[in-house]
């Protein structure tokens, strides 16, 4: 089985509080000389909602906007298959796709539906879009995500069908059940995860952002399977020795606690939740800020819980786009909250390494590849309120332990950074396709 770990190598512990460094630097993905670009038609299906204006202009979030253009370093000749909604107006935190180098990409809409009824009438054209896309590709390029259905259950197939040379992606879980999931979910996501154990090992490459989705998807064996760790850090976000003693010198009072992401369930909110209340009985002096990621059907519940603990306790901010000012946000919290309950890894462990910032998480399989109990944070058991709870009260008095951790996260990731993970991935891409010549668009 051809399986790489990461395409990012650990580095050994940093001293923030001397600037002291042990470790020996690791060759980058790239140093060996860069690949060939990928010159095929490439179509890219991803389920990142854009938004189309009055005027036809295009807009997306300017995290999804900062990945796309590393795609585009790369890939000359693209077509982004994706939800597209026309607004009258954009959402204030979009960016625009219509600068340079967006004018090179194709698009080709899918139904932005809203709500189960739409959902289900919209699938016989999400269905054809699918089709009529693949007709002009090489390579087709599938994220293992989308609402009703998880796209790639259908577009893997087709593709292979079509004899086009596929990629699948996977970076979350959120198809799986979580624990107190009504019927409906528990069987949605039964027959999803069924669906997904049988079409991904009919890519060609497959890419998975954990270990414990490789061994859980995929059979045994399997060829061209590859764990590459999701991240999209800047390099010179990244803070430096004296800029991470600094901030944690500037460090006083109640011990800040962060949670940044969506509020949905398989984000562990409710635990959350429930677990800050019981500490804050129990005595603990601490502050949690929650900055919501996008609007979910938990929005205002989850907020409403969270409200109820009081101003005193929690603090709800707007979204901050993804940059200076969110890593800012990140720097000045002692402590930032993953208590997810699928085994997805996290993007924000990787924002919180950065800044020398350590979590406080469940003990998954994805968070647990990242963040080493006891060394870069404290990990429970997913959905264990009781845990969750003590692991925050004994944040609460152990502010140098805190910052001990945060300086040993910062250590372990100093050569993942999103441009990092694009070379490495476009390495393996470059070097398997040309190990499967010839591609569809050559094929008989």
């Amino acid at each position: 089985m051809s399986t790489a770990t990461s395409g990012f190598k650990p580095l050994a512990s940093l001293d923030c509080s001397t600037g002291t460094d042990s470790s020996t630097g690791q060759a980058s993905a790239a140093e060996s000389g860069e690949p060939a670009p990928i010159t095929e038609p490439y179509v890219l299906f991803v389920y990142q909602n854009l938004e189309i204006d009055a005027q036809g202009r295009r807009w997306t979030t300017m995290a999804w906007a900062k990945d796309l253009a590393l795609h585009l370093d790369y890939i000359t000749d693209l077509t982004l298959v994706s939800p597209a909604r026309r607004v009258e107006t954009r959402s204030p935190t979009m960016v625009s796709l219509n600068e340079p180098p967006f004018d090179r990409i194709k698009y080709i809409d899918l139904p932005f539906p809203v709500g189960w009824w739409q959902a289900i009438r919209t699938m016989p054209l999400q269905v054809q879009t699918f089709w009529r896309a693949m007709s002009g590709a090489s390579i087709v390029h599938c994220g293992y995500a989308g609402w009703p259905f998880v796209h790639a259950t259908l577009a893997v197939p087709m593709a292979r069908l079509r004899g086009k040379f596929v990629l699948a992606n996977v970076e979350s879980s959120f198809w799986r059940a979580t624990a107190g999931s009504r019927w409906i979910g528990r069987l949605r996501g039964a027959f999803s995860e069924w669906m997904i154990r049988r079409t991904i090992p009919m890519a060609d490459l497959k890419i998975l952002t954990s270990k414990q989705y490789l061994e859980e998807l995929l059979p045994p064996g399997a060829p061209n399977a590859h764990v590459t760790p999701a991240t999209w850090l800047n390099e010179d976000w990244l803070v430096s020795d004296d800029e991470a003693a600094s901030a944690w010198d500037r460090k006083t009072g109640p011990i800040r606690l962060l949670f940044v992401g969506r509020l949905i369930p398989e984000k562990g909110i409710p635990q959350l939740i429930a677990a800050t209340e019981a500490a804050v009985r129990a005595g603990a002096d601490i502050r949690l800020t929650i900055h919501p990621l996008s609007k979910t059907a938990w929005h205002d519940e989850y907020l409403a819980l969270a409200r109820a603990l009081g101003p005193d306790v929690v603090t709800i901010v707007n979204e901050i786009p993804y940059g200076d000012e969110y890593m800012q946000l990140i720097r000045e919290s002692d402590a930032v909250m993953v208590p997810s309950l699928s085994h997805e890894q996290p993007r924000i462990i990787y924002d919180a390494f950065s800044q020398a910032v350590p979590i406080l998480g469940s003990a998954t399989g994805g968070i647990g590849e990242l963040a080493r109990e006891g060394v870069s944070g404290r990990l429970t058991p997913p959905g264990d309120v009781p845990a969750l709870s003590r692991s925050i009260l004994w944040a609460a008095s152990n502010r140098p332990a805190l910052r001990e951790m945060g300086c040993q996260g910062r250590a372990s990731i100093q050569n993942a950074t999103h441009k990092e993970m694009h070379r490495y991935r476009h390495r393996l891409l470059r070097e398997t396709i040309d190990a499967h010549r010839p591609l569809a668009s050559e094929r008989p």
